[in-house]
C-alpha cells in the first residue's frame, strides 16, 4: 500500500468517525488524531511544495490524489476551523484545534490541541 493510499484510507475512516462522534471526550481524542494527521500531511506538503499550506483544505490533494475535490478537511470535531501556524524558523507548518470553545487557550475540552497531539497547557 502506498503512502497516498494509506492517507486516503485514514482520511475516509476519520471522516466517518467524526460524523458518529457526539460526546466531548471522544471529540477531544478525534481532534488529537486529526491534528496529528494534518501535521504529518503538512510536513509532506512542505517538502513537496516548498511552502506551508494556508488551510487544512490545501492538504486535500494529499488525501484524495486530486487538486479539485469536495472533501472539507478544515473543520475539527466541534465544527471549528483548524488553525495553521508556522514555526519560528519558518521551516515547519503546524495545525492545531482550538478545542470545544473555538478560542485560544481554555481548560478541559476547551483546551487547545497543539501540533504534537497533546493539549496545550
Amino acid at each position: 500500500m502506498t503512502l497516498k493510499s494509506s492517507i486516503t484510507v485514514v482520511a475516509v475512516i476519520a471522516v466517518s468517525v467524526v460524523t458518529a462522534c457526539s460526546n466531548d471526550g471522544a471529540k477531544v481524542e478525534m481532534a488529537r488524531d486529526h491534528v496529528r494527521k494534518l501535521n504529518k500531511a503538512a510536513d509532506f506538503y512542505f517538502v513537496e511544495k516548498k511552502k506551508c499550506p494556508e488551510t487544512a483544505n490545501d492538504l486535500a490533494s494529499l488525501f484524495t490524489g486530486k487538486d479539485d475535490n469536495d472533501v472539507d478537511f478544515s473543520k475539527d470535531p466541534w465544527g471549528n476551523d483548524f488553525v495553521m501556524y508556522q514555526s519560528v524558523e519558518g521551516k515547519a507548518c503546524h495545525f492545531k484545534s482550538l478545542g470545544a470553545d473555538g478560542k485560544e487557550g481554555g481548560t478541559g475540552n476547551a483546551e487547545d490541541i497543539i501540533h504534537d497531539g497533546r493539549a496545550a497547557g
